[in-house]
């Protein structure tokens, strides 16, 4: 066992994003390198931020069991900015929702759309900050989407 270091500082910032490994090692190195985030509060589930859409026909149903964790970690930890992470080749939009790949970013960014729409009319002091990771080649870059309130 390697030893770490610890604080009880907790991070003022969530980053929730899909849970795919094709993309968790370059969402992480966006979240320090890009972002410059140290520590940070993460949720990390199969869609990423869709899971806090709600219904949205014609694709899924109503769930709260995301959007009850999500605004439990922002409460509990006091936190004062997310960031909402969606990616290219979705499975769990392809597969899932059945989303078509010719409309999956259309798609992602109309449910960014509403998410955030629904956060901050949960949580208005958040800083909501959307992003879209779009494989380039060998790489990832990440897109940020204007936040509209």
């Amino acid at each position: 066992m390697s030893p770490s270091d610890y604080s009880d500082d907790q991070a003022s910032e969530l980053v929730m994003y899909c849970c795919d490994s094709r993309f968790g090692g370059p969402i992480e190195r966006f979240v320090q390198d890009g972002l410059g985030i140290e520590r940070c509060a993460r949720l990390v589930v199969p869609g990423g931020p869709v899971a806090l859409a709600g219904a949205a026909p014609p694709y899924y149903e109503e769930d709260d069991g995301a959007a009850a964790q999500f605004f439990f970690l922002i409460d509990a930890l006091k936190l004062k900015r997310v960031h909402l992470i969606q990616h290219d080749r979705c499975a769990f939009y392809i597969q899932e929702l059945g989303v078509k790949e010719s409309d999956l970013r259309d798609t992602q960014i109309a449910d960014l759309g509403r998410i955030t729409a629904r956060i901050a009319n949960a949580r208005p002091h958040l800083d909501i900050r959307n992003w879209v990771a779009e494989v380039r080649g060998d790489s990832v870059a990440f897109l940020e989407q204007p936040v509209e309130r």
